[in-house]
């Protein structure tokens, strides 16, 4: 037999590596054979896009850019979008319009928008491609929508605006507000509750044209506790009218920073009008009466003092009585008068006449 270059190779000894051949040392408990065996095959591929499979799926991408979409073998579906590219302002997108609507029922979602001022839906664009305040996301939906969440539903903006052309309605066990600070502007706002509580720790501030509060039921009560001071400025007049009785007690103890820096009275009132709008008129239809513990003082320091009663009348004083008068003085009665006195009776005067 004829010795060939072939014949003299296979009978040559095999040589040995050296160091040995590497080992698998994959932690995933796949050998070695499975990691070498690799499969790729291209099924379209023209100039513009190529249709590929692996062992890890299927592709189908744009040759220059690579969007495309990418069919995985663990399940993934992976759909990428390209720049646009060439200027192209409005490309890159990923466009869906389906004519008898969308049935989409997944897992968790986790959404990523990044808002652009080169966006269609902000003009012309800027050199920014990033912007905070640029739209994110803009929805038309032209019916209802209504939205369930079984848990929490969480929305965080730097600011949240609810525009309504009719009515914004919220529904809730309970309604919580936490603000640093709230405003209101309304032309007509109406509340209706069984119960309402309301808490101020510090300063509380009311402008009002007029202020109306009424209280049909006839155990309605209006109470106020205070441990400061009231003090009520009114340009006005003031109208007081009570159906059953009054009971206002003074005690002129001094609490706190007091308010009236005059306290040489419990009680003061001051009626300091010229003319007719300068007196004070006090009637009542059973009887009036003055008590103190010490003196009661009547002064009239520009016009007269009468007192006037239609039943019998009494002065007593246990310390004594002066009776003074600048001017004449008549005691008339159409009676008798009767002048008694334990001790002495004294008249000094000019002249005595008795008729």
């Amino acid at each position: 037999m004829t010795e060939t270059k072939v014949n003299d190779i296979n009978n040559k000894e095999v040589i040995k590596s050296v160091p040995p051949d590497e080992t698998n040392t994959n932690t995933d408990g796949s050998s070695a054979a499975a990691n070498n065996d690799f499969e790729y095959k291209i099924l379209i591929n023209n100039e513009k896009i190529t249709l590929n499979t692996d062992k890890y799926g299927a592709s189908l991408v744009d040759k220059l850019q690579g969007h495309g979409i990418h069919i995985q073998q663990n399940g993934d579906m992976i759909i990428l979008s390209g720049s646009g590219g060439k200027g192209k302002a409005c490309g890159g997108r990923l466009l869906v319009n389906t004519k008898g609507g969308q049935l989409t029922k997944t897992g968790p979602v986790v959404v990523e928008r990044r808002g652009s001022s080169k966006s269609p839906l902000e003009g012309s664009g800027s050199n920014s491609t990033e912007d905070t305040s640029s739209i994110a996301l803009s929805e038309m939906n032209y019916g209802n929508v209504e939205t369930e969440t079984l848990g929490e539903h969480y929305i965080r903006a730097r600011d949240i605006v609810l525009d309504a052309t009719d009515t914004i309605t919220l529904r809730a066990n309970q309604v919580v507000i936490d603000s640093a600070d709230y405003r209101i502007g309304a032309g007509n706002i109406e509340e209706s509750s069984d119960t309402k509580s309301e808490t101020v720790t510090s300063q509380k501030n009311s402008e009002v044209k007029e202020d109306v509060e009424r209280q049909y039921d006839t155990r309605a009560t209006k109470v106020t506790v205070g441990s400061g001071s009231i003090s009520r400025k009114i340009r006005g007049d003031l109208k007081l009218w009570v159906a059953g009785v009054a009971d206002m007690q003074f005690q002129g103890k001094t609490v706190g920073v007091p308010l009236v820096t005059n306290r040489t009275a419990g009680l003061n009132i001051g009626v300091n009008g010229v003319g007719s709008s300068g007196a004070f008129v006090l009637k009542t239809k059973d009887l009036v009466e003055f008590k103190a513990t010490k003196d009661i003082t009547f002064e009239s320091t520009a016009g007269k003092f009468e007192l006037t009663a239609l039943g019998a009348s009494k002065i007593d004083a246990t310390g004594g009585l002066d009776i003074k008068a600048a001017g004449d003085m008549d005691i008339e009665t159409q009676g008798k008068l009767t002048v008694k006195a334990t001790a002495d009776f004294k008249v000094t005067a000019a002249k005595i006449y008795l008729n």
